[in-house]
């Protein structure tokens, strides 16, 4: 039997295999196994109920999982849930211009998007100033710049709702491949830099490898850090209290020259 990496998937496809194994078996012995009512069962295998990662933890002991496997099931659900979040219903996803992104290519604008998360936020320009450092001037001008493009919408009870919904850093990748992109990374790796000289080893992670490859795995490779991205996202995010921005940055890039006929940027 294949495993899947969705933990309802599996279940089904486990209650099938001992169904095939004793044709007494039932869906009712499934969820004495479980630990469920088979009426809450039922709905969750229809996908009508949700499962928490404590349910998918305690059935996945039950069922003899071992603890990678959990630990898979339990990532996908997270990367499932966050795309839920992500998706607002009856309305189109953001769309940005190249001329929008332009107003907003300062990668600040995104820390204040990103600031709305944590547990302390307040919706002042005050608040955003001192917490990444600008002055409340620049911080205003971020603010107005992010409703202007659709960003960010200030009601007029005073508070914030960040419209493009929980994915700040996403706009960019996904609306625009070109040079906006190119400078949102430069200013990424120049933080990375100032990080490396100034902040403890106790608070950052910097490290790097060096691999001798195929450049046919090239495109794999980036759906693997795709991956992963998501995954590390979602482990981050995953606390009741959140106190502070981070910045993930992951590279790959060539050491030796490639064919003239790659991609360059002029």
């Amino acid at each position: 039997m294949s495993e899947s990496i969705d933990f309802v998937d599996y279940m089904i496809a486990e209650l099938e295999r001992r169904k095939a194994k004793n044709q007494r078996y039932s869906l009712r012995a499934f969820s004495r196994l479980l630990g469920v009512d088979s009426s809450r069962l039922s709905k969750i295998l229809r996908r009508e109920r949700p499962l928490s990662a404590e349910m998918i933890q305690d059935m996945g002991a039950k069922l003899n999982l071992s603890t990678p496997a959990v630990r898979r099931y339990l990532d996908h659900a997270k990367i499932s849930q966050l795309q839920k979040r992500q998706e607002v219903v009856g309305q189109e996803p953001i769309h940005v211009s190249l001329e929008q992104l332009g107003s907003i290519s300062d990668f600040r604008h995104y820390w204040v998007l990103e600031l709305m998360k944590l547990t302390d936020f307040v919706p002042k320009v005050e608040y955003v100033a001192k917490k990444i450092q600008i002055s409340k001037e620049l911080a205003q001008v971020f603010i107005d710049n992010l409703q202007t493009v659709g960003l960010l919408k200030i009601h007029d009870d005073g508070t914030w709702e960040d419209l493009s919904h929980g994915a700040s850093t996403d706009v960019i990748s996904t609306n625009v491949k070109c040079a906006i992109h190119v400078s949102n990374q430069d200013q990424v790796l120049q933080l990375s830099q100032e990080a490396l000289k100034k902040v403890s080893m106790k608070s950052r992670d910097h490290s790097s490898i060096m691999v001798a490859t195929n450049v046919e795995k090239l495109e794999a490779a980036r759906q693997m850090i795709k991956a992963f991205r998501r995954s590390l996202a979602i482990f981050l995010e995953d606390t009741p209290e959140k106190n502070c921005l981070y910045q993930t940055s992951i590279s790959l890039f060539p050491l030796t020259q490639l064919d003239s006929n790659d991609e360059t940027i002029s």
